[in-house]
């Protein structure tokens, strides 16, 4: 019985870093050439429920990466996007419905009011609203 309780702290106390280190490195970067391409990956490689299909997929980043390659969408917008996503992902969201409602609803906002400012206040409402850890709301 010691021998076990030996092995299970030696596997936790080498197991431990590499969980932490995994969750340091977050999903996305705000680098506008594989931005489009993280955001695909991340769907792709979701194994939970509601997992999406391929021809989903398509069309969540095609949408969205025709916003994301507007000279208009300026870093401000583009860091500001990344940062929510990266807190969705640590909030335990998922791919469908949380993030392919954030980006169609951020396309869509953007299309109708291009405005840093009220860009800036709608996504502190959001960020208020994920920092709760309720993911049902989302639902």
């Amino acid at each position: 019985m010691p021998r076990f309780f030996l092995y299970a702290a030696l596997f936790l106390f080498f197991s431990f870093p590499l969980l932490a280190q995994e969750e340091e490195t977050p999903p996305f970067t705000a680098d506008s050439t594989t931005f489009i391409e993280q955001v695909w990956n991340y769907f792709d490689n979701y194994q939970g429920i509601d997992k999406p299909s391929r021809p989903q997929i398509r069309k969540i980043t095609a949408d969205f990466a025709e916003i994301w390659n507007l000279p208009s969408f300026t870093p401000n917008f583009k860091a500001t996007t990344v940062a929510t996503l990266n807190r969705m992902d640590a909030a335990g969201m998922r791919p469908i419905p949380h993030f392919e409602h954030f980006l169609a609803t951020l396309s869509t906002f953007y299309r109708t009011t291009p405005d840093w400012d009220n860009f800036y206040q709608w996504n502190l409402a959001l960020e208020a609203s994920i920092s709760t850890r309720n993911v049902r709301q989302f639902d």
